[in-house]
């Protein structure tokens, strides 16, 4: 699971709790303050890239299944579902992702 926020600033990575870095590689220290696009390396499809850029231009949530990359380069399938979290005054500020290792053709 990633924090992410705020919404407005290139929505940078602000948790990412263990499972996440044990599956990534990263430590929290690398992932915070980045761009969530750090996972994206050769095999990343850009059919998903669209989906998950076009729900976060109109504040939606999306569920997507996109090849994502480990920290040493190894690429793994992730489904990642996006949910936008709004702040007290309704306005999005952050994105909340689960994101699941799932299994998938090479």
């Amino acid at each position: 699971m990633t924090l992410c926020g705020p919404a407005y600033r290139d929505t940078p990575v602000r948790y990412a709790n263990r499972a996440l870095r044990e599956l990534t590689g990263y430590s929290l220290a690398e992932l915070r303050g980045r761009n969530p696009r750090l996972l994206q390396g050769p095999k990343t499809g850009d059919a998903a890239v669209a989906d998950l850029r076009e729900a976060v231009s109109i504040w939606e949530p999306v569920t997507v299944q996109v090849w994502n990359h480990r920290r040493d380069g190894t690429p793994f399938l992730n489904r990642v579902s996006l949910r936008p979290l709004p702040g007290a005054d309704g306005t999005i500020t952050h994105w909340a992702a689960v994101q699941e290792a799932v299994d998938g053709p090479e």
